[in-house]
């Protein structure tokens, strides 16, 4: 099998940097949505309410819009992951280098994160209690979270571990559920290359339908039975453009590859 990989045609691009750019822009983008969360204009145009007529009012419910940055970034990261893959799977011990490398980017700066919020919180709540906490985008206490809501929290996978354990969905890093769905896409792609290391963009088509369906099943579901079980918040609109996004992307690595 190494052999049969080996003699796979090399990407004729094995890095654009035209990406870099533009997963700077879905940063900032997801930073301007962030900074303005508390602005009054913000709650108002969330709420689709009309807001003061002010220059400063109108650029605040703008930026009630920029959350296009996370579908953005998550369509980048699927490409450049299709891309590591792709690669890694015409090397020897092809699994076990794509999981260390997915491991030692996210798990190590998360854990140290994860650590200095806590320390921040304890500080904030020792000097002026409740500084931290609100209902919109607080950060808990620590010890409020559980012994099943730390574990999501230091594995990533919190947005589906209430669903087999039980409990609510309980985040000290709110951010965090964007790295809950990046888990779960190099989980897809490593079975993939365990799977058909030598049919990586067929079953990575074959992911995306599957996807595609489902996130349309369920939708057709939700809106007909009008409820809310815990598959259609899985796939709730923004959710479902984020994975299917990272699906699509495979397709467009594959054309990019295997085009002459």
């Amino acid at each position: 099998m190494g052999a049969g990989l080996a003699a796979l045609p090399a990407p004729r691009s094995p890095r654009y940097y035209s990406l870099d750019l533009w997963r700077g822009v879905a940063c900032l983008l997801v930073v301007l949505h962030h900074a303005t969360i508390y602005a009054p204009s913000y709650r108002l145009a969330e709420r689709g309410e009309a807001i003061p007529p002010a220059v400063a009012s109108w650029f605040v419910a703008a930026t009630t819009r920029l959350w296009v940055g996370v579908p953005l970034f998550f369509v980048i990261s699927g490409y450049c992951i299709s891309a590591t893959a792709d690669a890694t799977r015409r090397r020897p011990r092809a699994l076990a280098t794509y999981f260390a490398r997915r491991f030692r980017r996210i798990y190590p700066p998360y854990w140290v994160l994860l650590g200095l919020l806590c320390v921040l919180v304890l500080v904030c709540e020792a000097l002026v209690p409740g500084l931290l906490a609100d209902d919109y985008a607080g950060i808990p206490p620590p010890g409020r979270l559980s012994a099943g809501q730390w574990l999501g929290n230091l594995t990533l996978t919190e947005s589906w571990r209430h669903h087999l354990g039980g409990g609510r969905i309980g985040y000290l890093n709110a951010m965090a559920w964007t790295l809950c769905y990046e888990e779960q896409f190099y989980a897809v792609v490593g079975l993939l290359l365990a799977l058909a290391p030598r049919r990586f963009f067929l079953g990575a088509a074959a992911v995306t339908a599957l996807t595609a369906a489902t996130a349309l099943l369920v939708r057709v579901n939700a809106y007909f039975t009008k409820a809310k079980s815990g598959v259609s918040m899985a796939f709730r609109p923004a959710s479902a453009q984020q994975l299917v996004g990272k699906q699509l992307a495979f397709i467009q690595q594959l054309s990019v590859i295997h085009d002459p």
